[in-house]
Parts: C-alpha cells; sequence; structure tokens
C-alpha cells in the first residue's frame, strides 16, 4: 500500500487488507490509523468481511483440542494416584 492521505478513514480495499492480514501481520499505516480512528475501529467491527468470516470459520484444530484433552486427562490420573498414595499412607 502506499502511504495513506492525513485524516482519510480507511476504504473497503483497505479494510479488506487489514481484516485478512493475520495477527501481528497488517500493515503498518492501516494499523495505525486504526488504532487511533474510532470511526475506522466501529466500521472494521461493524463490517461483514469475507476475510474475517472465513477465518472465523476454522475449527480448532485437532492438536490443540487433543493436546488439551491429554493435558486433563494426566491431571486426572495424577489426581488419583495421589489420592491411592495418601489412602495408603494412612492406612498402612
Amino acid at each position: 500500500m502506499e502511504s495513506r492521505e492525513a485524516g482519510r478513514c480507511l476504504d473497503q480495499v483497505e479494510l479488506r487488507a487489514l481484516a485478512g492480514a493475520q495477527p501481528g501481520q497488517a500493515p503498518p499505516d492501516l494499523a495505525l490509523h486504526v488504532a487511533g480512528c474510532t470511526s475506522c475501529q466501529a466500521r472494521l467491527l461493524a463490517a461483514d468481511l469475507p476475510e474475517r468470516q472465513a477465518r472465523a470459520a476454522r475449527p480448532a484444530g485437532l492438536p490443540r483440542s487433543l493436546g488439551a484433552l491429554l493435558a486433563r486427562a494426566l491431571l486426572v490420573l495424577a489426581a488419583i494416584l495421589l489420592a491411592l498414595y495418601s489412602i495408603q499412607r494412612l492406612l498402612g
């Protein structure tokens, strides 16, 4: 993108470029403008942009949910083993 005119709000092309960017990868001049322009913030949040819908429609990845499930299972197993160890020490 070429440099922006001072005082001008983002147009649809710039809003699409900003909405389609990965987190932390937005064009710096557009991100800087939106950080200080409440009008563009509202337009960006209210816009029905296909880039945002495509990113929001992706389900959580299997490795992430599988990792969380494994972590929970390990915590439950550790709690059970600790309880059994404690009972054994008390009774025995």
